[in-house]
């Protein structure tokens, strides 16, 4: 993958935009389509999805898994 680095107003007029840009020249021929992402605040999620008490237990867990083992046994469960 190519990365093309923007000046900071570019940057924070695709965040503000959101969802999905087209991206053009000043005479409206389009370069690309790109969808934009949002840095996401994890605390926004707990108290929503799921509850306090499950929460805890994750975090309460010692077990921690790589992400190749989480794929592999994904795989397996897709069988």
């Amino acid at each position: 993958m190519t990365t093309i680095v923007i000046d900071d107003a570019t940057f924070a007029k695709l965040r503000a935009a959101g969802g999905t840009v087209l991206l053009t020249n000043g005479s409206g021929a389009v370069a690309a389509e790109a969808r934009v992402t949002t840095e996401l605040d994890p605390s926004q999620f707990i108290g929503r999805w799921f509850t306090d008490e499950e929460v805890a237990a994750s975090l309460a867990d010692p077990r921690r898994y790589a992400a190749a083992e989480v794929e592999q046994r994904l795989r397996e469960l897709r069988k």
